[in-house]
């Protein structure tokens, strides 16, 4: 057996000691979460806003912190461009800022929006037609299925707008020679509307733990029934919302999401041919950036991708040969550098260096 198998074989073994503990985090945070959310129906007219240096709604009188996300969704709920809203709050015109969402929130948004809000924190602020699904459920089936099916727990996590779960298939595959991965699942959603649900494959280079993801089996979008103005008829313009109807729409596609487990198989082994096939193949370095580019990677990280492509570093981080399989473990090595959202997003790249025809941009 060859040394650098063997390196292979030990990380393997590493990946799965540690991954039993940082899946079992994501879901004890999934938990948790979701057993202080609360979703509110609020008319335009019942958001106030306190007088801070920072936008913070008042929802029946209680003020709650802003994610960049659900900023973002609040001023797009009033029309109102991010650069304005950053260009009164540099200048500090706060008050013009929190006069403007007053005066526009119900001429745009007059159906209502959908706050949902953990603890002290508005996480999402949504159309009232959003479907509203949990996710700690449909991780816990997941999991549950994914080791009956001899899966190891590999990562798990929550961040301001998403949560994912990845387990993997403890068998070594050689790509090419000394070039060792292993495949995997995933799944990830977003319960505050950055992302469908989508159930994906995976791939895991063990020398370095360079990870890619993409390929979605399985994409439900939130879309349900649109909200009622009337509905908001004696309760001063704020409903908290029941979660029965949350809890029977979970369980819809809880079940979808275990059929799409069952005949993963066969995905994997076509997508375990496929990258063999793609492992060898050359690259343009300038096309390929350029797709980097308008797939939506900031300019800095285009141009550390270059230099990281371009450099001599040992096969312990990178793959020897150029080619195409090098500069997808230059995008997934870069992502291991960073962390939530940003994570997510340049695994997804790097698989789609791969795959070009088969990956997607998470909605």
């Amino acid at each position: 057996m060859s040394d650098v198998r063997n390196l292979a074989l030990s990380k393997l073994q590493n990946y799965i000691d540690e991954g039993r503990v940082k899946a079992m985090g994501g879901l004890q945070k999934l938990a948790a979460e979701y057993g202080i959310r609360k979703d509110y129906m609020v008319k335009p007219e019942a958001i106030n806003f306190a007088e801070e240096p920072v936008l913070t709604p008042m929802i029946d009188g209680t003020s709650y912190r802003m994610t960049d996300h659900s900023r973002g969704q609040l001023l797009g709920r009033a029309s109102i461009p991010n650069t304005f809203a950053d260009n009164l709050t540099a200048m500090g015109r706060q008050d013009l800022l929190r006069h403007n969402l007053r005066e526009l929130l119900p001429q745009v948004s007059k159906e209502g929006l959908l706050f949902r809000t953990v603890g002290s924190t508005a996480k999402g602020v949504l159309s009232p037609s959003y479907r509203r699904m949990d996710a700690s459920p449909l991780f816990e089936g997941y999991a549950s299925q994914s080791l009956q099916a001899g899966y190891v727990p590999y990562r798990g996590d929550v961040t301001d707008t998403r949560a994912y779960l990845s387990f993997i298939q403890p068998q070594v595959i050689e790509l090419m020679p000394n070039e060792y991965v292993v495949m995997g699942t995933e799944l990830r959603t977003s319960d505050y509307g950055n992302g469908a649900l989508q159930y994906n494959l995976s791939v895991l280079r063990l020398l370095c733990q360079n990870g890619m993801v993409g390929m979605d089996m399985l994409r439900k979008v939130h879309l349900g029934r649109r909200f009622d103005g009337q509905e908001f008829a004696g309760t001063g313009g704020v409903i908290e919302l029941s979660n029965r109807t949350m809890e029977l729409d979970t369980k819809t596609v809880r079940s979808a999401l275990s059929d799409a487990i069952t005949g993963m198989g066969k995905s994997m082994k076509a997508l375990e041919q496929t990258l063999r096939d793609k492992a060898t193949e050359s690259v343009n370095l300038a096309s390929a950036l350029d797709k980097l580019r308008k797939g939506g990677l900031k300019k800095e990280t285009v141009e550390r991708v270059k230099t990281m492509y371009e450099a001599q570093l040992p096969v312990e981080a990178l793959p020897e040969q150029p080619g195409l399989w090098r500069l997808a473990n230059v995008v997934s090595m870069i992502a291991n550098g960073t962390t939530g959202d940003e994570h997510l997003d340049l695994q997804d790249a790097a698989l789609s260096l791969m795959l070009p025809a088969l990956s997607r941009k998470a909605a």
